[in-house]
């Protein structure tokens, strides 16, 4: 076979860029990884992937119990704080409500109550750099905010469990009853207090939600009422902040509303909402929780979520659950 020039060179440079195609790789390496393009080795670069993936979530994971360790320490700290300044607003009330204290001193404590309630909505927008901690999933924006001014809001009674257990009609002492936590409070032309169950309309006398209850065998407490209102709807008559609305027609009936009840001796008696001139605290967050991965699997929100609402806070009242 004859052996032409071009054919030698053709096998040198041939030769010579294998070498340095070797060479290159080789060089590569010197940086520590012997994988740099899939081509080298498919099943060691797969590999590779899997394990970079999986270094890539366990980093995260360090980061979420990071953060989410520092949105706990910081909200349990502002929880702490406004537990401390909830026992101090109790202690100075029960103990302004049982001295004797002239119009001066009242106006002292008021202005000590009002300044603690603004200290705890202080603490209740603690933040993490720019993230709001008791906001919900609206983080960026300021959950508590209090008025200005006093608003007229509405009156109410707070049952203890044997009278919610009663006045939701349960069969039994102790039954548990999630929705029937509170009164409507009511005023009487006739200078008595009456309380109203917002869910049934059903109207009783001071008396009988205080002490009457006690003495009925069966559960049944509209034998016992002394008026109802049909169809009646807390949202028609107070905004979800317990505020009363104002109006005289439709269902925007407000300041105006009033009804008048036949007593037990037969006497009639007008009934109007109870209000109180008081700031009121409006809650700007949302109830939506944020979740931060721990683990391998799944979502988990009881072990995931990293924060608390102002909602589970402070929890809900009878204006928020309406009728």
């Amino acid at each position: 076979m004859r052996i032409a020039s071009t054919m030698m060179s053709h096998n040198y440079l041939k030769q010579l860029n294998g070498t340095y195609e070797q060479y290159a790789k080789l060089m590569e390496q010197s940086d520590g990884s012997k994988l740099h393009r899939a081509s080298d080795d498919a099943v060691g670069y797969s590999k590779y992937l899997r394990y970079q993936n999986n270094k890539i979530s366990n980093e995260q994971y360090k980061d979420n119990v990071s953060t989410a360790s520092s949105w706990m320490k910081n909200a349990d700290a502002a929880l702490v704080n406004v537990t401390d300044l909830l026992q101090t607003f109790k202690a100075k009330t029960e103990q302004a409500a049982n001295s004797t204290n002239n119009e001066s001193d009242m106006k002292d404590i008021a202005k000590e109550l009002l300044a603690n309630v603004q200290e705890q909505v202080a603490d209740l927008n603690t933040q993490i750099g720019d993230r709001f901690l008791f906001a919900g999933q609206k983080d960026t924006t300021m959950p508590f905010t209090i008025t200005d001014d006093k608003m007229d809001r509405g009156e109410t009674r707070t049952l203890d469990e044997k009278q919610q257990a009663f006045f939701s009609g349960a069969t039994e002492w102790g039954e548990e009853n999630t929705t029937m936590k509170q009164m409507l409070k009511l005023n009487g032309k006739d200078g008595d207090v009456y309380y109203m169950n917002v869910q049934t309309g059903d109207i009783f006398t001071e008396d009988f939600v205080v002490n009457g209850y006690k003495n009925e065998t069966k559960f049944n407490p509209s034998a016992q009422r002394i008026g109802n209102v049909a169809g009646f709807n807390t949202s028609d008559h107070f905004d979800s902040y317990g505020v009363i609305k104002s109006g005289t027609t439709g269902s925007d009936i407000g300041t105006d509303w009033s009804f008048t009840i036949t007593k037990k001796d037969g006497s009639t008696t007008e009934l109007t909402f109870a209000t109180t001139k008081q700031y009121i605290v409006k809650y700007n967050g949302d109830d939506k929780y944020i979740s931060m991965v721990k683990k391998n699997g799944g979502v988990d929100q009881a072990t995931d979520t990293v924060n608390v609402t102002g909602q589970d806070i402070n929890g809900t009242d009878i204006f928020d659950v309406g009728k």
